[in-house]
C-alpha cells in the first residue's frame, strides 16, 4: 500500500508519512514496515536500534521481530530485547515482496497482537530516544488486513 499524506502527532511535530511501504503478507502474518527518518534539516538519522523505537497499531504496542537499517545485516530481536544476526535468506524470505531498501532506510517485521478491528489498521512509529521530538519518521499509515 502506497500513499502520501501528513499527520500531525502530539505536541504539534509534523512527522511525514508518504509512500513507503507497509504489508500485511496474510490476514495473521507478518507484518513489514520500511521508513526513513530525519532531522528537522532533512538530515538522514542513522544508528538507530531496535530498542529505540516503539511500534503502535491500533495503539496497542507491538513487538519488533526483526530489523535492519540500510544494506546493514538484519538482526532477530529476542524476547529481552537483544539482537542476534538474522540470516540473510531469512529476512529475504520475509520482505520478498518489497524490493532492496535504500542505504537510508530501515526495515522491520513484527506479529500483530490479536485485533478485531477488519478495517484499516493505523501503524505509529516512535522513536524513544529522541525526547526532544526532533526527528521525522516517513512510512506508511497503515493498512488492511488481507481476507
Amino acid at each position: 500500500m502506497k500513499s502520501k499524506m501528513t499527520t500531525p502527532l502530539a505536541l504539534g511535530v509534523a512527522f511525514w508519512m508518504p509512500s513507503i511501504c507497509l504489508h500485511a503478507q496474510q490476514k495473521e502474518g507478518p507484518i513489514l514496515l520500511t521508513f526513513t527518518v530525519t532531522d528537522t534539516a532533512g538530515r538522514s538519522i542513522k544508528s538507530l536500534e531496535p530498542k529505540d523505537l516503539r511500534i503502535l497499531e491500533d495503539n496497542v504496542v507491538q513487538k519488533i521481530s526483526s530489523f535492519a537499517e540500510g544494506k546493514n545485516q538484519p538482526v532477530e530481536v529476542l524476547q529481552d530485547g537483544t539482537v542476534r544476526s538474522l540470516s540473510v535468506e531469512t529476512w529475504q524470505k520475509q520482505i520478498q515482496d518489497l524490493g532492496s531498501t535504500s542505504e537510508d532506510s530501515y526495515a522491520l517485521v513484527y506479529y500483530p497482537q490479536p485485533n478485531s478491528n477488519q478495517g484499516f489498521r493505523k501503524v505509529r512509529i516512535e522513536i524513544t530516544s529522541d525526547a526532544g521530538k526532533k526527528y521525522r519518521i516517513r512510512s506508511s499509515p497503515g493498512y488492511r488486513p488481507r481476507q
